[in-house]
Order: structure tokens, then C-alpha cells, then sequence
């Protein structure tokens, strides 16, 4: 399986050191990927919301920072200004 991201690399090879991996587990996970492409960081849940919100298609009028904003109302607590509560 390859890397997603440079963060998951470097935890997979200290993991591996302070031996909570299998001894090997690392190498074969950097044998797998392509580092040209890697990002830094990959932010899983964000990601699929927006690609969720934009597969809806021209009806659906949510912008990517819409959604990020309304994510981030949720999590503080307050549903105020999430989209379709109006």
C-alpha cells in the first residue's frame, strides 16, 4: 500500500523504529509509492464532503469554503450558518 502523504511516511518509519510495525513494514510501503506526487498533509473527511458536495452537481449551491466554514460551526458546537438551516 502506498504512502498518502509525507506526514504518514515519516510517523510509519518512527513507528517502525520504536517497534510498533512490523520490521519492513515501512520499506514496503515506499517501495509502493510515487513521491513526485505526495502531498504534505491529506485531510480525509474534508476532502470527501467537498467531493460529495460538488458531485451533486449544478443544483447544489455549496462553495468549498461554504462547506469548510459550516464544518467548522459544527465542531465548535453551534449549527448556526451550516448550509440548509436557515
Amino acid at each position: 500500500m502506498p504512502f498518502r502523504s509525507k506526514r504518514q511516511q515519516r510517523y510509519m518509519f518512527a513507528a517502525e523504529a520504536r517497534g510498533e510495525l512490523k520490521p519492513g513494514t515501512a520499506r514496503e510501503w515506499a517501495a509502493e509509492t510515487d513521491f513526485s506526487r505526495l502531498p504534505e498533509k491529506v485531510r480525509k473527511r474534508v476532502k470527501k464532503r467537498i467531493e460529495k458536495a460538488s458531485a451533486v452537481g449544478a443544483g447544489a449551491k455549496i462553495t468549498a469554503a461554504r462547506l469548510l466554514r459550516a464544518l467548522r460551526q459544527r465542531k465548535q458546537g453551534s449549527a448556526e450558518g451550516a448550509p440548509g438551516r436557515s
